[in-house]
């Protein structure tokens, strides 16, 4: 008896770490998430917002979410080469931004962790000149390349969009007169 419960809790447990790797295998090989809103502004009054690094506690999701969080800049002070290096409770991150075109919008890389627990992507926020302001598009890509970033990388996509979400509703709240 005690025989054919061992071997019933090994088949158990084998079925569950089974059916844990099948569900990690479904998972998304990248992230990309993109969220975009019509701000009633020009890419004239937008884009030193987003150009500064110094100027994103103005309207950043995760400046209003993580008090801890401490910045040191180096690089350029704005534009392309412009770096902003964080540590916080949640973990260390970097930002380099990548190329400025005060029409078009603003590219960086992003590293979120250290080592092998870190995620690295590309993000830009496009701008586009529509009736009645300017559509700004927040967007983010990146390879989920091991298992543990794979994890996390699918959890973290929600609440990037969130953060997207969130960072566009701000900066319409400091740019639109009404």
């Amino acid at each position: 008896m005690l025989k054919k419960l061992a071997l019933g809790c090994f088949l158990l447990i084998t079925l569950v770490i089974g059916f844990g790797f099948y569900l990690v295998s479904t998972l998304p090989d990248e992230i990309d998430v993109s969220v975009s809103r019509v701000i009633a502004a020009s890419t004239e009054e937008i884009h030193p917002l987003i150009d500064d690094f110094k100027r994103w506690p103005e309207w950043s999701y995760w400046e209003a979410e993580d008090s801890t969080l401490t910045y040191t800049y180096s690089g350029n002070d704005s534009g392309e080469g412009a770096m902003v290096k964080w540590e916080s409770d949640g973990g260390p991150g970097s930002m380099t931004a990548t190329a400025s075109d005060p029409a078009k919008g603003f590219w960086y890389d992003l590293t979120l962790g250290e080592g092998d627990q870190g995620m690295s992507s590309k993000g830009v926020v496009m701008y586009e000149a529509v009736e009645g302001g300017t559509k700004v598009t927040f967007q983010m890509r990146g390879d989920l390349d091991n298992l543990y970033v794979k994890i996390i990388g699918s959890i973290a996509a929600g609440f990037v969009d969130d953060a997207f979400e969130y960072n566009l509703k701000s900066i319409a709240g400091l740019l639109e007169k009404e």
